[in-house]
C-alpha cells in the first residue's frame, strides 16, 4: 500500500477531452484539486498539470511560459516502432544485458522502477514477459494511459499482453514475494534509478523530463532494493545507469557490464555479489 500526501506542485486541468468523473478519478489518485479548462500559460497556482488531449494521451506539462513540451506515454511512436522490430530490438545493450537471446526461453523480468515503460516496452518486444513496478501516482497514472491505448493496435496486442503494470512500492513487492511460503521468483530484474541520479549528463534531460523528477518520490536506499532483488531474482540483477557514472554502491561489483553510447548496464549475477 503506497501512502501518498496531498500533492500541492500538482492539479488536474479540466479539458473536453477529458471528461468530469475522469478528472475527479485522476485527482483523487494524485491527491491534488481540479482547475476549471483554461491556457496553460495562465496557470500560477500549480507548478504543474496533468490533462488529456485530442489523441486521448494523458500528459504531465509545466505551467506557465515555459517552453518545455508534455510529457505522455507513447508506445506507438515512430522511435518505439523503429526499435522495437524484432531485427533491431536484439541489438539494444539492454536486451543483451538482460541475457536475451533467439535461443532462450521467455524470461519472466521484473522492471522495479518502471518509469514511463519505455525498457519494459523493449523487453516484451524481445519476447520477455514483463511485470512493470511504479510507485509514483503520477507517473502511474502516464503508464496506465499509454499502456490502455497500445492494446487498442491491432499490430501491439501480442506484444502487449507480455506486459503487466502495478502501482506500488519495488521494495514492499519483493518484501512480500519473499514472505510467501512458496516465494515467486524471477528469471531477471531491473532496475533503472536514473532519476535519483545527480549528474549533467544531457540524456537525463530529454524533452521535459528534468521536471518529471521534482514530482517523483525520492528513491532512498536504493542498496537495500538491490540486495532484495538479488535474493528474488533466478538469474542476475541488472541496473542502468549512465555511462560514466560510479557503480550504484562501491562496496559491491558488478560480475560484467554492458556498454551502450549514452548508458550503461550493469549486470549481478545470481550466483554471488562480488564485494569489495
Amino acid at each position: 500500500m503506497i501512502s501518498e500526501h496531498s500533492n500541492a506542485e500538482l492539479a488536474i486541468l479540466k479539458s473536453s477531452h477529458l471528461s468530469e468523473s475522469q478528472a475527479t478519478h485522476l485527482a483523487q489518485l494524485c491527491h491534488c484539486p481540479c482547475l476549471p479548462a483554461q491556457p496553460i500559460s495562465k496557470i500560477t497556482s500549480v507548478n504543474y498539470i496533468l490533462s488529456m488531449n485530442a489523441h486521448d494521451q494523458l500528459y504531465l506539462q509545466k505551467t506557465g511560459a515555459a517552453k518545455l513540451g508534455p510529457v505522455y506515454v507513447d508506445f506507438l511512436s515512430p522511435q518505439l516502432s523503429y526499435r522495437q522490430h524484432r531485427g533491431r530490438v536484439k541489438h539494444e545493450p539492454l536486451i543483451k544485458a538482460m541475457g536475451v537471446s533467439d535461443t532462450s526461453k521467455s524470461l519472466r523480468v521484473l522492471d522495479c522502477t518502471a518509469g514511463l515503460g519505455i525498457d519494459g516496452f523493449l523487453l516484451a518486444a524481445a519476447g520477455c514477459q514483463v511485470h512493470l513496478l511504479e510507485r509514483s501516482t503520477v507517473m502511474s497514472a502516464l503508464l496506465e494511459n499509454g499502456l490502455t491505448r497500445a492494446l487498442q493496435s491491432a499490430e501491439l496486442t501480442p506484444l502487449m499482453h507480455r506486459l503487466s503494470h502495478q502501482r506500488v512500492d519495488a521494495k514492499d513487492y519483493l518484501s512480500a514475494l519473499l514472505h510467501k511460503s512458496n516465494p515467486e521468483y524471477y528469471d531477471v530484474i531491473y532496475l533503472d534509478p536514473m532519476f535519483s541520479m545527480q549528474t549533467k549528463q544531457k540524456g537525463l534531460v530529454k524533452k521535459g523530463m528534468q521536471y518529471l523528477r521534482h514530482l517523483l518520490p525520492d528513491e532512498s536506499n536504493l542498496i537495500e532494493l538491490f540486495l532484495l532483488a538479488h535474493r528474488v531474482a533466478r538469474y542476475r540483477v541488472v541496473i542502468k545507469r549512465p555511462r560514466l557514472a560510479p557503480v550504484l554502491d562501491s562496496e559491491y561489483l558488478p560480475t560484467s557490464q554492458q556498454i551502450g553510447k549514452r548508458n550503461r548496464f550493469d549486470l549481478y549475477a545470481k550466483k554471488s555479489i562480488k564485494r569489495i
